[in-house]
């Protein structure tokens, strides 16, 4: 055995994680758990599809696809004080901007500020009520960036955060759940 998990595995572990993030009374565990959930989910589809800076396209050796892509880390600041970090990996720092831009608009109700920062650089920053979700710009967004923002958004839609009853949201996840179905058919 090579110590790896599969991408099965991975999952099967997010979901656990994200179960014990339902329980979890704590804000910061729970979020704690969620990310953590979250980056397995997104790694799992990364070995899973062999996708990466390839933006999607089958081939080439997934765990070095992984590795290959730099680590982006998006707080999003409440109304209430409250705040909450999301990491990802994306291969392009535009890639990166727009997912911060889609997950800020779909996070306003629940969140007044964001700043997405590149290891110790802070990159962009603004109000949640000025940036936009726009399917336009998608689509010079890999297909994999775009999955990576919707599993974020499911993953919020799904927690036990505020954010999870947020109407922008679950309207935002729905328009792009069906921009990435629609874009697979073509």
């Amino acid at each position: 055995m090579t110590g790896r998990i599969s991408p099965a595995e991975m999952e099967k572990r997010a979901s656990l994680l994200l179960e014990a993030a339902k329980m979890a009374s704590h804000p910061a565990r729970r979020q704690k758990l969620v990310s953590e959930a979250l980056e397995l989910q997104k790694d799992a589809r990364r070995l899973r599809s062999g996708a990466g800076e390839n933006g999607g396209r089958r081939g080439g050796d997934a765990r070095q696809e992984v590795s290959s892509v730099s680590s982006y880390k998006l707080w999003l600041y409440g109304y209430d004080d409250e705040a909450i970090w999301i990491a990802f990996n994306f291969a392009n720092r535009a890639e990166a901007v727009w997912a911060t831009d889609a997950l800020a608009s779909a996070c306003a109700e629940s969140y007044e500020a964001f700043e997405l920062w590149e290891q110790s650089s802070l990159l962009y920053s603004g109000k949640t009520t000025s940036s936009i979700f726009s399917l336009k710009t998608a689509i010079e967004v890999t297909r994999v960036s775009q999955q990576s923002v919707l599993d974020t958004e499911v993953f919020l839609r799904d927690s036990r955060l505020a954010i999870a009853r947020s109407s922008k949201l679950l309207a935002a996840t729905g328009r792009l759940q069906e921009h990435i179905q629609t874009v697979a058919r073509i």
